[in-house]
């Protein structure tokens, strides 16, 4: 089931929209279980808005049979605010982007909405991450900055509107324990987006990932139809012990 509710959240000056998927059998049990926190979650579920659903990741974890919570966080819909909450690393043309905002955006996530959710609802302490394009950005930085998410699936992360200093902070709080699941489409990219695919990659290599998967489409673009392909072989993938 998928329920949703909005929140004013003060220190983003904005209403957040949140969807949340509980699995079948939340309501007739008292564990906890594992969360998927989504951003760009106006993709995910067609519960607010039919027109924006383009991803089918509740009927993805109703059939795989995932006892996990997913809860997706709408972005704004303004591309330059989404883009100044989710990159701290955008380094692109477009000068209305406030890139300060990301960082307040994130420490409103972990410090005052986590633990909201944490009261209203049964999650361990299990956390896993998944972004696309500029969302993608904001779980490979707060992955390895806040100790309290395991892991994330980074879907055609926008490289190629980051600095380099992505790569600095990746190294500097690398945690080889934490697994990461990485798609990257070839179909009509540049060949700039493609050798920054091949650096990310070569960088979970060289750092010695233990558990690490690549999901390379040279015939798929970075599409939604593209990341909807792979959304159950990265859930199989990340979240340990709840299915096959």
């Amino acid at each position: 089931m998928v329920e949703s509710f909005k929140i004013t959240a003060n220190k983003l000056k904005r209403i957040l929209k949140i969807s949340i998927y509980l699995p079948k059998g939340y309501h007739s049990s008292d564990e906890d279980y594992p969360l998927l926190l989504a951003f760009d979650g106006q993709l995910l579920f067609n519960f607010l808005n039919e027109k924006t659903m383009e991803m089918d990741m509740t009927d993805i974890l109703d059939v795989l049979g995932k006892d996990v919570i997913c809860i997706s966080l709408q972005a704004p819909k303004i591309e330059e605010w989404r883009i100044s909450e989710l990159n701290p690393y955008y380094n692109g043309d477009n000068p209305t982007v406030d890139t300060s905002l990301s960082n307040i955006f994130f420490e409103y996530l972990v410090y005052d909405l986590l633990p909201l959710l944490k009261q209203r609802y049964r999650i361990s302490a299990q956390k896993y991450l998944l972004g696309f394009g500029a969302s993608a950005i904001a779980a490979l930085h707060l992955v390895y900055k806040y100790p309290l998410f395991d892991g994330a699936g980074l879907f055609s992360p926008d490289l190629i509107n980051c600095s380099d200093e992505i790569f600095n902070d990746m190294e500097k709080n690398f945690c080889k324990e934490k697994p990461i699941y990485l798609y990257h489409g070839s179909k009509d990219t540049d060949t700039k987006f493609d050798n920054l695919y091949y650096k990310l990659f070569t960088n979970f290599q060289e750092l010695g990932c233990e558990k690490f998967k690549s999901a390379y489409e040279a015939y798929l673009g970075n599409s939604t139809d593209a990341w909807n392909t792979y959304l159950a072989d990265f859930i199989r993938f990340m979240i340990p012990n709840i299915g096959s």
